[in-house]
């Protein structure tokens, strides 16, 4: 249900952001650090070991990650994800497409090279994990929202 979803999108968010709030706060670590640190938070949740490398696809901990690295991203990438959805009412097309715009604004406010080369793999990381999705969307069988 939609509570359900809810909390899956709250949690799910909060598994990228916590540990790497932590991570940046704490430690301050160099550029470097922080995009490992933020590629291994995305393969994580994606591949974890205790479900048999059988995660999510990624979005919403990309988001929890984007709101530590990059506020200003995030903001873009929601207003190109709503947007996408609210004129095509597809939730996955809506995702791929933030997921590309998260990092070209990274590049844009001249994040530094490890940090945006990061933010390049989480997004296709993200792509790829909606591969099902994108044959459905290219074959005009994918799911559209419903208000």
């Amino acid at each position: 249900g939609k509570l359900a979803g809810v909390l899956t999108l709250v949690g799910d968010t909060l598994k990228g952001f916590l540990p790497l709030l932590a991570f940046k706060t704490w430690l301050e670590p160099t550029p470097t650090q922080l995009g490992i640190a933020s590629a291994i938070a995305i393969l994580g949740h994606c591949y974890p070991v205790y479900l048999k490398f059988k995660g999510g696809k990624g979005v919403a901990t990309a988001l929890g990650i984007f709101l530590v690295i990059s506020p200003k991203a995030v903001f873009f990438a929601l207003i190109v994800f709503i947007l996408t959805v609210a004129i095509t009412r597809y939730i996955s097309l809506g995702s791929v497409l933030a997921a590309l715009s998260a990092p070209l604004v990274i590049l844009l406010l001249n994040h530094q090279q490890p940090v945006f080369l990061a933010t390049l793999f989480i997004a296709a990381l993200v792509i790829w994990r909606h591969n099902s999705n994108i044959r459905r969307l290219l074959d005009g069988t994918e799911n559209r929202f419903k208000a």
